[in-house]
């Protein structure tokens, strides 16, 4: 890798950690803006959506409430190649509830590819490849909570 290319690679796993923050933290619109407009989205035996605002109704439909999520990546990987990148890691998602154990909802592996377009980057795609199903509790949890639109 460049030097050049260390300044990128140490700017896009930031913006995984904030994008990471956001949806942890029920902040919608900061989450979307990490995407581009005409994203494509995926987590495996979860949702496959395209553009940020079949995105953006996801998240709306699962945020907030005592149960909340903590993603938390590591093992980074990143190839940047001009004005397009790839990012890698593993991931393990968290189930913390106030007054109770957390737990491990699932974990796997994180696969984005980015572009540069006007000295900003965005991510164009995402895929997190599942090791284990989500939480069955926590899904069951979620779904009592708010009703499909």
């Amino acid at each position: 890798m460049r030097m050049a290319d260390v300044g990128e690679a140490e700017l896009i796993r930031e913006l995984v950690a904030r994008a990471c923050f956001a949806l942890d933290s029920g902040d919608t619109e900061g989450w979307v803006s990490f995407f581009t407009e005409d994203v494509e989205w995926e987590a495996e035996g979860v949702a496959k959506l395209r553009g940020r605002q079949a995105m953006r109704d996801l998240h709306k439909r699962y945020a907030g409430g005592p149960v909340r999520a903590r993603h938390v990546v590591g093992n980074h990987i990143v190839d940047v190649r001009g004005d397009s990148a790839s990012f890698r890691s593993y991931i393990t998602v968290f189930r913390v509830e106030q007054g109770a154990e957390i737990k491990v909802m699932t974990s796997g592996s994180y696969h984005y590819e980015f572009a540069k377009t006007d000295g900003v980057w965005l991510a164009r795609r995402f895929k997190f490849a599942l090791d284990i199903p989500v939480l069955e509790d926590h899904a069951q949890a979620r779904r009592r909570r708010v009703p499909d639109p």
